[in-house]
């Protein structure tokens, strides 16, 4: 019944999400004014001035899918240094 009376009424605008998107693809303040969806990063170089100031740990998970390649560790933890570039890496089991 509600939208009987809408319609009735005139308040009722045929197509009105193509004629907002038309007014805003338009209209020059909304085109200022429109964020910009895309904010590009601030490169940040990480720096370091002395051997093991700096060091990065990452520990990751391997699936079942390890058993393909016959191994029986489920977890590998790499440290990295930043100033040396040096990795070392450790498999484990539990």
């Amino acid at each position: 019944m509600l939208q009987h009376e809408i319609i009735r009424r005139g308040l009722y605008i045929n197509k009105i999400t193509d004629l907002i998107k038309n007014v805003l693809k338009h209209c020059g303040i909304c085109a200022i004014h429109k964020l910009n969806k895309y904010i590009k990063p601030k490169n940040v170089q990480i720096l370091s001035k002395y051997p093991l100031e700096r060091v990065q740990a990452d520990l990751t998970y391997f699936h079942k899918k390890i058993e393909l390649y016959e191994l029986k560790e489920k977890y590998l933890l790499n440290f990295v240094d930043h100033f040396s570039k040096f990795t070392k890496s450790y498999f484990n089991r539990k």
